[in-house]
This record gives C-alpha cells, sequence and structure tokens, in this order.
C-alpha cells in the first residue's frame, strides 16, 4: 500500500508517498488488532534542518534521515 499526504517540518511541506505493510486484523483475546509498518528517507536538507559540525566522536550527521513507523490500531473486544 502506498499512503499519500503532506509531510510539514519547520514551516516546510513537501508532498510524499509513504509505503507501508498492514497486518491483520488478528484478535490475541484482547480485541481485534491491526498493524501498519512504514518506512521513508527524507533529506533533511529540503526542510531547512541543517548541521553541518562533526560531532566529539569524529562523526557527521547525515542528510538522509530514515523513519521508521510501527503503529497498532485496536477495536475493544465486546
Amino acid at each position: 500500500f502506498i499512503a499519500y499526504g503532506t509531510l510539514t517540518m519547520r514551516a516546510i511541506s513537501k508532498e510524499i508517498a509513504l509505503p507501508f505493510e498492514l497486518a491483520g486484523p488478528v484478535d490475541p483475546g484482547r480485541g481485534k488488532l491491526i498493524g501498519v509498518a512504514a518506512t521513508l528517507t527524507i533529506n533533511r536538507e529540503d526542510y531547512d534542518i541543517k548541521w553541518n559540525r562533526v560531532m566529539d566522536i569524529g562523526v557527521a550527521v547525515s542528510n538522509e534521515v530514515k523513519i521508521e513507523l510501527n503503529l497498532e490500531a485496536g477495536q475493544p473486544k465486546d
């Protein structure tokens, strides 16, 4: 599946496509549950997020930022 929407950070909005996987529904005994897992990589400079210094441990921050989402939603058991 792919969800389309707008991601806004630091007052900058960009249209994104968020591929995701859907699991379920399952009923583990406490009501129906579904799970969603998604991963998206963005360029932080697209949102004016700047960090150009080398850290104390000798590494720099990448321009690419990986965002991982794992969500669970449930319907309470009657």
